[in-house]
């Protein structure tokens, strides 16, 4: 997910507003709306965050997020690699132990996060 407040950095924004025509929205009505837009940025991460935290995978959802073959999930999963939850002959895998196992790997934060979006926004 890309951040919009990246491109800005906050602490170069002008502490005065700056000289403009009238038709331009008084710099307290932007910082305000500004914060806003920060405020609820941080609010959707956070509950992505959790949503992904708290969601469980199927095989093959685990095989594209590992970019592995989907029988080689339950290879990982027979070797302690991965943690499945098993309900009768179902099997699903905890987002947060497969996020665990690309953390063990040194995958990027960041590349994690984008795998597993991938997973969810294209089942």
């Amino acid at each position: 997910m890309e951040n919009i407040t990246q491109s800005i950095d906050s602490s170069n924004l002008p502490t005065s507003p700056p000289i403009r025509p009238s038709e331009v929205v008084p710099w307290e009505a932007f910082m305000k709306l500004w914060n806003k837009v920060i405020d609820l940025e941080r609010r959707l991460e956070r509950d992505e965050k959790l949503r992904l935290t708290n969601t469980l995978l199927t095989p093959r959802q685990v095989a594209r997020v590992l970019n592995i073959h989907p029988t080689t999930v339950l290879t990982y999963e027979r070797a302690g690699k991965i943690i499945s939850v098993r309900d009768g002959k179902k099997v699903n895998y905890r987002v947060d132990s497969i996020r665990e196992y690309l953390q063990k790997k040194r995958i990027d934060p960041a590349e994690i996060d984008n795998r597993l979006l991938v997973v969810f926004h294209h089942p």
